[in-house]
């Protein structure tokens, strides 16, 4: 669903889906599908204007990709 709303251009309707998304995939120990959500939610918060966030997204997204 957050992918689906970045696509639209609504970042800010996709940040809570794409919070969930990486929650879940955290819990259930997707490491894969929570480095694409972390990156995803990076651009969202890029398009946004909110820079120190998306950084931490994407620092996220690519410690778990140097995980893998």
């Amino acid at each position: 669903m957050g992918n689906t709303y970045c696509q639209l251009e609504k970042y800010e309707q996709a940040i809570p889906y794409l919070q969930r998304g990486i929650e879940a995939a955290h819990h259930s120990h997707d490491h894969e599908f929570e480095a694409k959500g972390c990156f995803n939610l990076g651009l969202a918060l890029e398009s946004i204007h909110h820079y120190s966030d998306a950084i931490s997204a994407y620092e996220k997204a690519f410690n778990l990709y140097q995980q893998m």
